[in-house]
């Protein structure tokens, strides 16, 4: 039987097995689109870090409300890792922390440019010293599951070996944070703690 030549996919499909393979690809692009359609990834958009840098700048000139965020938590909301920094966002905006949400916005827009989440850990910190503040003990065991101490400590060092004046604290910062993420795990809020997370915030660079 003579076969006629097909151009492009449909030419993998000729000779024995062409049923199978045409099956194949038609799972491969349900899958896809599946896939495309469940992760609603904000990565690489444009129109998200816009709005990102928009309530940035708002930062700068006031406290920002819950509605100033309204349009990014739309746009955003079916990407898994967006709706999780959004709950610490919205938290401390609700409680007149605008200057920490904005960090949050930078991280995020990090997320969105390389599609990698990288988080300071003495940063958490601080905003672990303000749920204590407002006694939301909920707040800080949520942040408490989310820290990554090592790769902190890795990238860390990594950094202070190119600039060590800059990271000079960093043995002693370390040690803070370790020791204070060891007993908020064991529930211990005291005053010694939360010493040790306001010498965080007053001496950490990420």
């Amino acid at each position: 039987m003579k076969i006629i030549k097909m151009p492009g996919i449909f030419r993998m499909l000729k000779g024995q097995g062409a049923f199978i393979k045409l099956i194949s690809l038609l799972f491969l692009a349900i899958f896809l689109v599946a896939c495309s359609k469940t992760t609603g990834s904000i990565v690489g958009s444009q129109l998200v870090s816009a709005e990102i840098t928009r309530i940035s700048e708002l930062a700068l000139d006031r406290n920002l409300t819950l509605e100033d965020l309204s349009k990014l938590r739309e746009l955003t909301k079916n990407d898994k890792v967006a709706v999780g920094e959004f709950k610490e966002m919205d938290w401390l905006v609700a409680h007149n922390e605008s200057d920490h949400a904005a960090h949050g916005m930078a991280f995020l827009n990090g997320y969105v440019q390389t599609g990698e989440l990288t988080k300071c850990v003495a940063h958490e910190m601080q905003h672990i010293r303000l749920y204590l503040k407002y006694n939301d003990t909920g707040m800080v065991k949520d942040a408490l599951g989310e820290l990554d101490p090592q790769a902190w400590i890795d990238r860390s060092q990594s950094l202070m070996a190119k600039f060590p004046a800059y990271y000079k604290n960093f043995p002693q910062v370390k040690d803070a944070v370790l020791s204070s993420i060891n007993s908020l795990k064991a529930m211990d809020y005291s005053d010694a703690v939360k010493k040790k997370l306001e010498f965080i915030e007053n001496s950490a660079v990420c």
